[in-house]
């Protein structure tokens, strides 16, 4: 039977040195270098979709590879109204320059969503640090 690993090499140990053949070694070693800095670091994505669109394409394999190196890495999925959306496409573009007057209403939505939230669970988790990224457009 064929092995799937050329003669002389050996099985990949991590998903990061699956990148290796593509960043070469020294870009690989850099990697896990800084990674071992941040270890403990608890991180949360938030995002509105799990299939379609860039940010899910990238954190479908950037959220494993984070885990791989040590971080404890998760991806939330917030679910939301339409109305919810709304405000979160506002503070998106507002981050991108554009003024926005958010009213009570929004504020109110807002406040009720997060409110339920599973990401407050990180925030209130045993880990030293938790660290959230929100990518919302």
């Amino acid at each position: 039977m064929e092995s799937a690993i050329p003669a002389g090499a050996q099985a990949s140990s991590s998903l990061l040195d699956r990148y290796a053949p593509l960043i070469g070694a020294r870009a690989n070693t850099r990697l896990l270098r800084k990674a071992q800095r941040l270890r403990g670091l608890r991180i949360l994505h938030i995002n509105s979709t799990r299939d379609g669109g860039g940010v899910a394409q990238i954190l479908s394999s950037l959220t494993p590879l984070m885990n791989d190196v040590g971080l404890e890495a998760d991806w939330f999925v917030v679910e939301g109204t339409s109305k919810f959306f709304l405000f979160t496409k506002a503070i998106h573009n507002g981050l991108q320059g554009e003024l926005v007057s958010p009213s009570p209403a929004h504020h109110a939505i807002h406040r009720q969503r997060w409110r339920t939230s599973q990401p407050l669970a990180c925030m209130n988790s045993t880990s030293s640090s938790c660290t959230i990224l929100s990518h919302f457009r």
